[in-house]
């Protein structure tokens, strides 16, 4: 996974607590992953009949993103989880759909430090 300082913000934008929320792509040049173009589940649910992927999201007390997951004809090909302190993001683990954990540290500043 690839972001820019550019991507990374302290200025993510919030959303509903809680979960799990459709939405039809994602924008993956922000680290955390930002879901948009939100769907009904029965549209997620037809996304996939047809052979679509559609994401999966749930989200903190604070309205940032805790977890996103990518499926596709019943399967995650991926899935992202988030942990913050004071409402920074601190650490990202993403898992691709052979199992493999990358993970990406960040400072206060939303730097990536190491990944």
């Amino acid at each position: 996974m690839i972001a820019t300082a550019a991507g990374c913000s302290s200025n993510q934008p919030k959303y509903h607590p809680g979960g799990p929320y459709y939405y039809k792509s994602w924008a993956h040049y922000f680290s955390p992953y930002r879901p948009v173009d939100e769907i009904s589940k029965s549209e997620a649910d037809e996304l996939e009949r047809q052979g679509y992927g559609f994401y999966v999201a749930f989200f903190n007390e604070q309205g940032r993103i805790k977890s996103m997951e990518k499926r596709y004809q019943g399967k995650i090909e991926f899935k992202t989880l988030c942990y913050y302190d004071n409402d920074v993001l601190k650490k990202e683990e993403v898992t691709d759909a052979n199992g493999k954990v990358t993970v990406t540290l960040y400072d206060k500043n939303s730097n990536i430090l190491k990944q």
